[in-house]
């Protein structure tokens, strides 16, 4: 189900599921790979330039997050939109001491957005801030290249 949501919204903002190692041209200017697996999700994605701004759609479920993995090239300009698909209030926060970074409290059935500069190399994890969701396992990483 996890799968069919996140291939639901990659079709609905214009993008496609697609071999680990297929190169597509979206029509926003970016090229982008997708991968998929069982256990866990990966966007891979370069923005051409820095004007341009890159959307990554994640998936907000009961203590998870799909996918779990964002991969994105250093000079990117990242927007990340949270779909609340789970029966709580959830959210997306990025505090490493290079970024801090979050989106607003969403409400089940609601999205909100964030965007940032992917101006620094290296493994970044995010969770949801909301009570307890984040010991509960509500956790993936940003890896920037």
């Amino acid at each position: 189900m996890v799968f069919r949501s996140v291939a639901i919204f990659l079709v609905w903002s214009g993008l496609s599921l697609v071999n680990r190692d297929q190169n597509v041209a979206v029509d926003r200017g970016v090229n982008a790979t997708y991968s998929a697996s069982r256990t866990s999700y990966a966007i891979y994605a370069q923005g051409k330039n820095a004007a341009h701004t890159l959307t990554l759609n994640l998936v907000a479920l009961d203590y998870k997050y799909a996918p779990k993995t964002l991969t994105v090239n250093q000079g990117t300009r990242v927007t990340v939109q949270l779909f609340n698909r789970g029966k709580s209030m959830h959210n997306w926060t990025l505090t490493s001491g290079v970024y801090t970074v979050s989106t607003p409290n969403v409400k089940p059935g609601h999205a909100e957005t964030v965007t940032f500069m992917a101006d620094k190399k290296g493994e970044f994890p995010f969770y949801c801030s909301v009570r307890n969701h984040k010991e509960m396992g509500m956790v993936g990483q940003l890896i920037i290249h």
